[in-house]
């Protein structure tokens, strides 16, 4: 299983009977043209290793998982609140915090929803995502919120639990700066949930992020974030219908509407 390491280790792939595996180390999507998988592949740094199972049938089948090179001080970071690494393959995504747009990032990610005895070997889930910093005022902030998007092993959005949520692709996470309790946001949308109105779901989690392309440490840790749903429709989420163009007329333009207020 994927997750976050500190010492260099052999890994080794299986597949189906009378099966091809071909693998790619570069977070490029495999096909019969990439490497065939011959032994084990030494992982030494942060690394996707994704997975294309090539056989008798029609449709290639895929797998993939994410490794992060960490330091011990990072790898024996112990809390009570679940804990996200993420490393950002040598781009620092908060550089782009001034941009009207802000394209999404691709990077590797790794989930630990039990933090209590380490972050080695603990790994609630590991693999391909995408974010970009988040907000308009609050970009300016010193600590920066994002736009987090989880993806599969072709970069299309994967939904995915994310520490116990509805599956997903689009989450939020979110950085409480001015709120210096952390908890306003989190409190009222619990409250909201409560009495049955719909509010995005919360995690409060501490998160390293690397973007320097080495081994994460000590220095990469941001902070308690809250990692949030963002609020889309879905029948987890907001659940209405979509309207078709072809739909003008009573009743397929009744029901429920999304609207955003901003600056």
């Amino acid at each position: 299983p994927g997750g976050v390491f500190s010492e260099p280790f052999e890994l080794t792939l299986s597949g189906p009977p009378n099966a091809e595996l071909r693998v790619t180390l570069d977070g490029t999507e495999p096909d019969e043209s990439s490497a065939p998988y011959v032994g084990p592949i030494a992982i030494t740094a942060t690394t996707q290793v994704r997975v294309a199972v090539v056989d008798d049938d029609d449709d290639l089948r895929y797998a993939s998982q994410a490794y992060l090179l960490a330091e011990s001080s990072v790898t024996g970071f112990v809390s009570d609140l679940p804990v996200m690494v993420i490393e950002s393959a040598g781009f620092d995504i908060d550089s782009e915090a001034e941009l009207e747009d802000r394209p999404f990032r691709p990077l590797s990610m790794v989930v630990i929803d039990d933090a209590s005895q380490g972050l080695a070997d603990n790994a609630s889930w590991a693999g391909a995502a995408a974010m970009h910093v988040r907000g308009s005022s609050s970009s300016q902030y010193a600590k920066k919120q994002y736009t987090l998007e989880t993806r599969d092993e072709k970069d299309n959005d994967l939904d995915v639990p994310l520490l116990g949520m509805p599956a997903d692709s689009d989450w939020v996470l979110h950085a409480p700066y001015s709120d210096k309790t952390l908890m306003r946001n989190a409190m009222i949308y619990q409250w909201s949930n409560a009495i049955g109105r719909y509010a995005v779901r919360t995690r409060f989690v501490e998160v390293f992020v690397a973007p320097h392309g080495g081994a994460a440490t000590a220095d990469d840790y941001r902070g308690v974030y809250v990692l949030m749903e963002k609020i889309k429709r879905g029948p987890e989420r907001v659940d209405i219908a979509k309207l078709d163009k072809d739909d003008i007329y009573e009743p397929q333009i009744s029901g429920g509407y999304l609207l955003k207020k901003d600056w």
